[in-house]
């Protein structure tokens, strides 16, 4: 049996129900490259790694126990989460090659193309979601991250804008606002804002994580080390949580 043999099960009826992550919790991957000085430094990190709707940390999961699927959708996420990026990519565009208006499958394309390096064709995917799905808010905020590695601040804002308008409620445009202020040096703005997702979303993992970079700088302390235990708490197996139980550590010596 080939990756396709015909539309059935292949394509996907999506609609917002159905795009992963517009309900329930979202985890996030970020990239861990940067040196620890730098990190403390700055509020946002590397957020242009920071995946909103990655589907987890792939903790636990060894490769070779896992059974790829036949379904070339299926067979894509898996190998997105095994960070095979390349094998996950000609998998999404076996199905938009029989489906281009399958949501799910454009919005998988494009975090694989963004995890890639490839912003061009992650902002195509993204710019398409809107117009295939525009109730949802994955089209929007891939656009956001898009625009947040770009540099593109205020461009990013106006997007955010965009999703709040539709969702006022949605705690991914709060935490990308956060991020974005602090990139631009406002961090009582950045605090308001992840305080805000936090509110919406109190299990927001790199919200907490976020937080402990903000007031480490506005050397609130007492604060850093509730946000960073949180962090640890949530995912004790991030990429970042090494980072920053070295970094509690550091404090609690002092």
């Amino acid at each position: 049996m080939g990756l396709i043999d015909d539309d059935e099960g292949v394509c996907h009826n999506s609609n917002e129900s159905t795009l992963p992550g517009v309900k329930g919790k979202k985890e996030r991957t970020m990239d861990n490259k940067a040196a620890f000085r730098k990190t403390i430094r700055a509020l946002g990190g590397l957020l242009a790694v920071v995946s909103f709707a990655a589907l987890s940390f792939g903790i636990g999961r060894q490769e070779e126990e896992i059974k790829l699927p036949e379904n070339p959708f299926e067979r894509g996420k898996v190998l997105y989460e095994l960070k095979r990026y390349d094998e996950a990519k000609q998998c999404f565009d076996l199905v938009l090659e029989k489906c281009p208006t399958d949501s799910q499958a454009r919005f998988y394309r494009g975090k694989t193309d963004f995890a890639r390096g490839n912003l061009d064709a992650a902002w195509t995917d993204f710019d398409q979601l809107v117009q295939i799905a525009p109730e949802s808010h994955l089209g929007y905020l891939g656009r956001v991250e898009v625009l947040i590695k770009r540099e593109q601040y205020d461009e990013a804002l106006a997007e955010i804008i965009l999703v709040q308008e539709r969702q006022p409620e949605n705690a991914e445009s709060f935490y990308f606002k956060g991020v974005i202020y602090g990139y631009k040096k406002s961090v009582p703005d950045a605090v308001a804002s992840l305080k805000r997702c936090l509110e919406i979303q109190p299990n927001h993992a790199y919200a907490h994580y976020q937080l402990g970079l903000a007031y480490y700088q506005m050397k609130r302390i007492d604060l850093t080390i509730v946000h960073f235990t949180r962090f640890l708490t949530l995912a004790p197996e991030a990429p970042e949580a090494e980072q920053v139980r070295s970094l509690l550590e550091f404090i609690r010596k002092r």
